[in-house]
């Protein structure tokens, strides 16, 4: 799963501190599991993020992404 964020700089920050968690909403299950994050770099997007993401059986989740004071989140269906 890629995550931008602007400012980031690939070569500033190799390993970012990134931590996504995650959360079934629509049911209990085991919770989402990601890797530590690494950089990425693409001419289209430039400097991002990296992590893998194990989401252990389908349904609706929220995924939280926790960098520095910056927190993001969303919900999606995974059939």
């Amino acid at each position: 799963m890629f995550w931008w964020r602007d400012s980031y700089n690939w070569q500033g920050e190799p390993t970012p501190q990134l931590r996504v968690t995650g959360t079934r909403v629509n049911g209990p299950a085991k919770p989402l599991v990601s890797s530590n994050a690494t950089n990425a770099f693409a001419e289209d997007i430039g400097s991002a993020m990296l992590v893998g993401v194990n989401v252990p059986e389908a349904g609706c989740w929220m995924v939280i992404g926790h960098y520095g004071d910056t927190v993001l989140s969303f919900v999606i269906w995974i059939n």
